[in-house]
């Protein structure tokens, strides 16, 4: 048994100049590697045991700005591998309403839609709100990476997006943004 949450993914970003921690369930006492790389050299890797629980907590060095990597963890004979991996900065952009507004919901950046920055990732996570939500409803469009690019441009967070692209041309570096907002809650939620 092999669970990462659902942060994990291909074409996913991770943060640069900061330990990347890696988590997730395995089979109790089975050993559990990480390895971050290129095809066939490693530039990271790490190994731990999954405790009693069967939960898991590891930690690969800090690195700096890294680009078409593979994510690689495996236990107990199991795998789990995310490919288009970047390392560079990422960000949360959470709030309300005026944070969870998506680009289609304004005509007027139907221009913004011919972006086509690969170095861009955005991140939404689902509108859950209690345990086992997930596994009750159909989230299929939120809990995955997408790219800036036409067909996926719709679906980001319209603040979110315009931070990632002048971030991306000041520092140079890939950005990720995660969406965690909902519409009309509290900012302590």
């Amino acid at each position: 048994m092999l669970e990462l949450p659902m942060i994990f993914g291909d074409r996913m970003v991770l943060q640069r100049q900061k330990p990347i921690e890696i988590w997730g369930k395995a089979t109790p006492g089975d050993d559990v590697t990480a390895e971050l790389g290129y095809e066939g050299q490693a530039v990271a890797t790490a190994k731990t045991a999954a405790g009693e629980d069967g939960t898991f907590r590891l930690f690969l060095p800090a690195l700096e700005v890294g680009r078409d990597l593979t994510l690689t963890v495996v236990s107990g004979g199991e795998s789990a591998a995310f490919h288009d991996v970047l390392i560079g900065e990422v960000w949360i952009a959470g709030g309300q309403s005026n944070m969870e507004y998506f680009m289609n919901f304004d005509a007027e950046r139907e221009t913004a839609y011919t972006w086509d920055e690969p170095e861009l990732r955005f991140f939404d996570y689902p509108e859950v709100s209690f345990e086992g939500e997930l596994e009750e409803y159909d989230f299929s469009e939120f809990g995955f990476w997408r790219r800036c690019r036409r067909e996926d441009l719709p679906w980001w967070s319209a603040v979110g997006a315009w931070f990632a692209k002048k971030l991306h041309g000041e520092t140079g570096v890939p950005v990720g943004i995660v969406g965690c907002n909902w519409g009309g809650t509290r900012a302590s939620c």
